[in-house]
């Protein structure tokens, strides 16, 4: 059962502003997780993995598909502010270096921290595309080479995606329910 609320404009835009400072935290939190160890990088997506959360959330209703838009456009928004050459980010890190030392940073340096910058969003976009990939492949056929049993088949020594049928509770099939169950759509207002 949805449950509607509203709230007076200024309350709304208090909430608003509230919830996206909470996603970014969360993002900046996951990142920092990468970063240490304490979260595996499998856990960074592409555009296939987005365009398959965006079909999900679509499917779960027009609410909880804004807000998976909203948490990929504060995700990307909070991305582009890391002091990264090439992102809006790194352009603010040469401000603060030119505030700090009272001349421009050199050509030079700006080339180089350009380069960089360009092999690690290259490298990212790589990981990500790599990471979607891998999903897709292990995860719509995780044993499909050593599984000799036929789909739907009970007898299937490990069960898997492809012979696990789809179920009232789950009427998308395996794979469905556990994927989109992420924390911040049970608290969607």
């Amino acid at each position: 059962m949805a449950v509607s609320v509203s709230y007076p404009l200024p309350t709304a835009f208090t909430k608003a502003v509230a919830k996206t400072w909470e996603m970014s935290i969360f993002s900046l939190k996951m990142l920092g997780k990468m970063v240490t160890g304490e979260l595996s990088w499998k856990n960074l997506s592409g555009p296939i993995t987005i365009a398959d959360y965006a079909g999900q959330s679509a499917k779960l209703g027009w609410v909880t598909y804004v807000s998976f838009i909203a948490l990929i456009s504060v995700s990307l928004g909070v991305l582009n502010l890391l002091p990264i050459p090439m992102l809006d980010g790194g352009h603010l890190m040469y401000y603060a270096v030119e505030t700090l030392k009272g001349s421009p940073v050199s050509e030079r340096t700006m080339e180089i921290g350009g380069q960089v910058g360009l092999a690690l969003l290259i490298g990212l976009m790589a990981f990500a595309l790599y990471n979607d990939i891998n999903r897709l492949v292990t995860t719509r056929r995780p044993h499909l080479l050593r599984c000799r049993a036929r789909p739907w088949n009970d007898h299937c020594p490990s069960p898997c995606a492809l012979h696990l049928r789809p179920s009232r509770r789950n009427p998308h099939g395996p794979g469905f329910s556990g994927r989109l169950a992420l924390s911040w759509l049970a608290h969607v207002e």
